[in-house]
């Protein structure tokens, strides 16, 4: 990954780690805005939960993706997920198949 930082040198970093499978979240709202922006999601995996809000840009001439993703070791797939819409809808699901994005809807 290369990274331009403002008024300071360039940095390229590497994964030497040794792998492991991840799953993406994307959220389509409907009562709430169309993208889940404001919406909080965590994800349980091996009894560690791992939490992600999903906002826009959060720097000068930046943009934070949509899709939440997460790192999942080497778990087939999440014990848990519950999202929490900023309507106020509260959605929880269980075992999600690691490797792949998945859609969400409101």
């Amino acid at each position: 990954m290369l990274v331009g930082n403002s008024n300071g040198p360039a940095e390229v970093y590497e994964n030497l780690t040794a792998g492991g499978s991840w799953l993406a979240v994307e959220l389509s709202g409907s009562k709430s805005n169309r993208s889940g922006i404001g919406a909080r999601l965590e994800l349980t995996v091996g009894g560690k939960t791992q939490i992600r809000d999903v906002r826009t840009g959060s720097s000068f001439e930046s943009q934070n993706a949509l899709a939440a993703h997460y790192g999942v070791g080497q778990a087939a797939a999440a014990d848990r997920l519950t999202v929490r819409w900023p309507s106020g809808k509260v959605q929880v699901f269980h075992q999600l198949p690691a490797g792949r994005k998945v859609r969400i809807a409101e």
